[in-house]
């Protein structure tokens, strides 16, 4: 099969009856192409109705028209390229099993993606990939593995686990996270990460497993933003440990939170890390101000504050600033000697 073609199927049995659908029968002599179909070309599921997706591994995957295309895996399956869902072509998965995507994900179909199972669906390429689509169905687990990267082209939301092996760019989107959602991993969401449903003595993470809020009284707020930023530091604190974030409520009332922000090592600068503490942004004075640590752990790389009951851009750095800006000054003695500046 040449890297361009195309097959479509509307067929019951999806590329072929049951003990022969690795493949196409490629001659007359019933001589079967096992693997072509994994590395070469894309297959499209066209039918207008139910259609079963053959249990195999694919290089670009189409779903298309109508109906629920059901892939029943028996074994982790990979798609090498780009998996691609439009019109009102529904996608459920079945068995315990991952499948892999080495390509982008554009989901404009109006269908659910549909995965009660405990396989994720995992981004793992060798080359930058995106996931998108003008009406990109929220998944149930999310596993991001790709030192390349992987970037949002629309907003998504994960409802069960979020796994970041590597790092999840949002860009101009946001990854909502279901209210009973968790997360895995070492990797950070590098941008906004929305989470609604917060109640309180709950603890919820944004992104990565250190980069939580735990409302502990009051009437939380209906929805929280955390919007972060690496590799750099605040420009009005430069000194600050090299990443920014900005946490965002709406509504509530009288509420006090912990506040849990992590930090890499490789972002410490001139930072001493057992001595971090955390710093909040006062936007009416103009100013950082310092909100001493309640605890941190050097190891796992976090600095928490409890009582928290105001939201802005936070930093983490161990020094208070040291600007300082003299508007006026005056002063005067009895001696008739005057100083004014």
């Amino acid at each position: 099969m040449g890297a361009s073609a195309l097959i479509r199927t509307a067929d019951a049995d999806g590329l072929g009856p049951a003990g022969t659908n690795t493949s196409f029968q490629t001659n007359g002599s019933g001589t079967w192409t096992l693997t072509s179909l994994d590395t070469n070309g894309t297959v499209e599921y066209y039918a207008g109705g139910a259609q079963p997706i053959s249990d195999r591994n694919y290089n670009n995957l189409i779903l298309s028209t109508s109906g629920t295309k059901t892939l029943t895996r028996t074994a982790a399956r990979t798609v090498s390229g780009n998996l691609t869902m439009s019109g009102s072509a529904a996608l459920t998965l079945a068995g315990n099993f991952a499948l892999n995507v080495g390509g982008n994900w554009n989901d404009s179909s109006s269908g659910a993606l549909t995965d009660a199972t405990t396989g994720a669906v995992t981004f793992n390429g060798s080359a930058a990939q995106t996931i998108g689509g003008s009406a990109l169905s929220p998944f149930s687990r999310l596993t991001i593995s790709n030192t390349i990267g992987v970037t949002l082209t629309a907003n998504a939301t994960v409802n069960s686990v979020l796994t970041l092996t590597t790092d999840l760019d949002t860009g101009a989107n946001t990854l909502t996270l279901g209210s009973a959602a968790t997360s895995a991993g070492a990797g950070d969401v590098i941008g906004n990460v929305s989470r609604s449903g917060l109640v309180n003595a709950t603890t919820y993470d944004f992104g990565n497993g250190n980069v939580e809020l735990t409302f502990t009284s009051g009437t939380p707020p209906t929805n929280v933003v955390v919007n972060l930023v690496k590799g750099t530091a605040p420009a009005t604190l430069p000194d600050a440990v090299q990443r920014q974030y900005t946490i965002t409520p709406t509504g509530g009332s009288g509420y006090a939170a912990t506040v849990r922000l992590r930090y890499l090592e490789t972002e410490l600068g001139t930072n001493v890390e057992t001595a971090l503490n955390l710093y909040r942004y006062n936007s009416g004075l103009g100013k950082w101000e310092l909100q001493p640590a309640t605890s941190r752990d050097a190891t796992n790389n976090w600095v928490e504050k409890t009582g928290v009951a105001t939201f802005s851009p936070w930093a983490l750095s161990t020094s208070s600033p040291t600007a300082v800006t003299l508007s006026t000054f005056s002063a005067a003695t009895r001696m008739g000697m005057r100083f004014r500046f």
